[in-house]
This record gives C-alpha cells, structure tokens and sequence, in this order.
C-alpha cells in the first residue's frame, strides 16, 4: 500500500479542520483549516516539511491576529450603536401637566410622547429622559 502524499494530508488536514469548525462554530479553526491548506500548497509545489510547517504557522497566526482585530472594531461598533440607540437619555423634556394615571403627554423632537415616571411621581417642571420604553418616555429626574 502505498503512502498518502503530504500534499494529500494537508489538504485533508484543512477540510477537517473546516468541518469541525461547522460544528464548533468557532472561527479561528477556519484559520487554521486556511493555514493547512497554505501548507498543502507549498508542499505541492514542493516546498520541504519545514517550509510547509513554517508557512502554515505564519498563516494562522497572521489570520488569528486579523480575527481578533475584526472582532475588536465590531465590539467597538457595538458599542456606538448601542450608544445611538441611547440618544435620548440624559435629555430635558418639559411636562405641563400630569394624568390621573400619573402619565403624562409631552412634546419631545416635534411629535407628542407618553410620558410614565422611572421613579418618583411626575409633577409639571422639566425632567431628565432616564431611557426610552418602547413608544413612551422613562423620566428620571426632576430638574426644577
């Protein structure tokens, strides 16, 4: 029987490593599934065992570096976003008068909101939004 060639083992090496990554879901093996087919193809083009160890080496540590980057920026992404989505807190609304329910409908950019107190009970002044609830305005604080 003859022996399976190290252009061969690479390269099942990288589709093992490919699948075991569809089950893990993690992406670094995807790295090293792409570094073992670098080392395949070196081997294939007859580069020796040390070079191809090298390459495949090089490879998965230059794609770990650029993953744990990418996936740096999108935390930082995240967070803008999340810092977008919170626009309105800290933001001063007026309140003219207050529901029997306790709720009260002020004008906030140009369009009429619910407002429902997040703590103390509402009463005319301005007010700090404390977080937007879906349609209606939290209000936190009493400024006067």
């Amino acid at each position: 029987m003859e022996m399976l060639s190290a252009t061969v083992l690479w390269f099942v090496a990288a589709l093992v490593m490919a699948g075991v990554e569809m089950f893990v879901g993690t992406i670094y093996l995807i790295a090293v599934a792409i570094g073992a087919a670098a080392g395949g193809a070196v081997s294939f083009f007859g580069g020796s065992l040390a070079v191809q160890f090298a390459v495949c080496a090089v490879v998965i540590v230059v794609l770990s570096v650029l993953i744990r980057r990418m996936r740096a920026a999108r935390a930082g992404n995240a967070d803008s976003a999340d810092r977008l989505q919170r626009i309105d807190e800290g933001n001063l609304v007026r309140v003219e008068s207050v529901g029997s329910d306790g709720l009260a409908v002020v004008q906030y950019r140009g369009a009429p909101w619910i407002a429902r107190p997040g703590g103390e009970a509402l009463c005319p002044g301005f007010w700090t939004i404390e977080r937007v609830d879906g349609v209606q305005l939290v209000l936190g604080q009493f400024v006067r």
